[in-house]
């Protein structure tokens, strides 16, 4: 996923540089913004293989930081969870309503720009 031209310790030092950057903030709303989701319901690599690197590497630091929101965009389609933290739905997280949520909500909105079909998943 990350390819071979990544190293161990480039990985390392951007973990560095996020659990800094998010310890740091004082805004009121953290949200996040990357590239690739870490839940999806694709049945490709990006939603199997891919997301479950990226949850080993980054959903403990969004817990941990007190993430609010991740927004992704890779995949040609538009999905969003509620607070979901290693499989599991915040329990206070129903519908659009929110209370005391400790862990982010996800959204994929990567429609944008895109020749290819788009895919709405349920």
């Amino acid at each position: 996923m990350f390819g071979n031209s990544i190293s161990d310790d480039s990985i390392e030092s951007f973990l560095d540089w996020l659990r800094s950057d998010l310890n740091n903030t004082s805004k009121l709303w953290k949200i996040v913004y990357q590239n690739r989701p870490l839940y999806c319901s694709h049945s490709g690599q990006e939603c199997n293989s891919d997301a479950k690197i990226l949850r080993e590497f980054l959903e403990d630091i969004y817990v941990t930081y007190g993430v609010d929101l991740v927004l992704t965009g890779q995949l040609r389609s538009y999905e969003r969870n509620a607070a979901i933290s290693k499989g599991q739905i915040h329990k206070e997280s129903r519908g659009y309503e929110y209370i005391n949520v400790n862990y982010p909500a996800y959204i994929n909105c990567g429609l944008g720009g895109s020749q290819e079909p788009i895919k709405v998943c349920k």
